[in-house]
């Protein structure tokens, strides 16, 4: 289900997906779970 997210979001295919380092998806990963975290404070839910 991540894979496919991650791949949604940054319009990859599941090849490009593969041929990212494991850091940078990692790093994604991240950066996604920031946004949401700020998009939930900021509407006050």
């Amino acid at each position: 289900m991540v894979i496919a997210a991650i791949c949604e979001r940054m319009g990859w295919d599941y090849h490009t997906y593969l041929n990212q380092p494991l850091w940078f998806i990692r790093l994604l990963m991240r950066k996604f779970e920031v946004d949401a975290q700020e998009a939930k404070r900021s509407t006050g839910s």
